[in-house]
């Protein structure tokens, strides 16, 4: 399965990127009217012996806050954790889910206003979701991931075609990563 979007595609480049295995599109359960829920996208590795799932969800929602903070609570429900767990367990072949610790990360990126995604973040952190906006994952994982590759003068595999982009854009000087306030 390939990323719908080039948000999804750039998340999925960047777990990838940092040794995490990446799926796009993973089954989470179905709707009320059938159909099928799926997270966008969940990257998973072990770290010593515990599993690493980070779940991340990349909307477009020009609503207020609590009714962005109502869609996102929807997409990281109980329900749907324990579907993609359930999910990336058996993509593994474990058989034994009581005896694994599993550490389960939720991230968002969400493009809608200052003022709602604002509010979501204040509701959600409480959930234990991380929202960011598009500027501030590139902020936090992107220009980190692509300075190193530029500072050393190695491009990213062929396969990280959005992550090579980024380098060739930065290595060029077409963009450049200052801090929002120095801009």
């Amino acid at each position: 399965m390939f990323a719908r979007t080039w948000s999804e595609e750039l998340v999925a480049e960047w777990l990838s990127w940092h040794g995490f295995a990446v799926l796009v599109s993973v089954p989470a359960g179905s709707g009320r009217g059938g159909g099928r829920n799926e997270a966008d996208v969940v990257g998973f590795r072990f770290e010593g012996d515990k599993l690493v799932i980070e779940h991340w969800e990349i909307s477009s929602i020009l609503l207020k806050g609590k009714d962005v903070t109502g869609k996102m609570k929807k997409k990281f429900s109980r329900d749907r954790v324990k579907a993609i767990e359930e999910y990336i367990i058996n993509v593994l072949g474990l058989s034994n889910k009581q005896t694994l610790s599993i550490e389960y990360r939720k991230r968002a990126i969400i493009f809608t206003s200052k003022k709602a995604l604002s509010e979501a973040k204040e509701i959600l952190q409480k959930e234990g979701i991380k929202v960011y906006s598009i500027r501030e994952f590139f902020e936090k994982y992107m220009k980190h991931t692509v300075e190193d590759q530029v500072r050393v003068m190695r491009t990213f595999p062929d396969s990280y075609w959005l992550l090579n982009m980024l380098y060739t854009l930065r290595a060029e000087k077409i963009i450049d990563w200052q801090p929002q306030s120095q801009q």
